[in-house]
């Protein structure tokens, strides 16, 4: 796993729609994005999208809790419903509130973005034009091979192992049936011929 994995190189940052939390309204952030910081929009289909937060579509890491936390204070309200607003805050930010995008906002971003996650085991390599879904299949492909090849070397040192034993016990039978032969010769010859030297040289 590279030592230097960041959500700015993976392919599982997403901007997430405001409305749920379901897998289908995670969507592309594009290369420029990543780079500069950002996700408060999502382009879900030609000249059409929506507000939208940056994510993890495999939840590795709770990306926009991390951004809250270097966000400057003025803009906690941002993360508010309008429930959640107090009536100063719906005063002030009236005319601002549906504008996501601060230069703040997004070097807050920027950073949890570049963050390196050595620890992570779920980074996977962003590819430009590939949605999270994309991504989430090319990662489970290489899962499975990966988990191929593991299967196909256990299976190998197995047959070694059953080879390497199979071996062994050839070797001893063998030896036995060598002991054997040699036996029923002796025994043989006994019969044959019981003043034979072999016997005088055995007494």
């Amino acid at each position: 796993m590279c030592t230097e994995n960041n959500y700015a190189s993976c392919g599982f940052l997403a901007s997430r729609s405001y409305s749920t939390r379901q897998a289908s309204t995670f969507f592309e952030m594009r290369s420029q994005t990543r780079k500069e910081g950002g996700g408060w929009w999502a382009m879900q289909t030609a000249g059409m999208g929506s507000q939208s937060v940056p994510a993890c579509c495999v939840g590795a890491f709770p990306i926009l809790d991390e951004i809250k936390a270097l966000e400057p204070e003025a803009l906690k309200w941002r993360h508010k419903s309008i429930g959640e607003l107090t009536k100063e805050e719906l005063d002030t930010h009236r005319d601002d509130r549906f504008d996501s995008t601060t230069p703040e906002r997004n070097e807050a971003a920027k950073a949890v973005f570049n963050k390196l996650r050595p620890e992570c085991h779920k980074w996977f390599p962003y590819t430009p034009g590939f949605s999270p879904g994309q991504h989430m299949e090319a990662f489970q492909m290489q899962q499975l091979e990966q988990d191929r090849r593991a299967f196909e070397l256990k299976l190998f040192n197995m047959n070694k192992k059953v080879t390497t034993n199979s071996n062994r016990v050839m070797i001893v039978l063998a030896i036995c049936a060598i002991i054997f032969a040699a036996a029923e010769v002796y025994f043989a010859v006994a019969v044959i011929n019981p003043e034979h030297w072999l016997f005088n040289w055995l007494r």
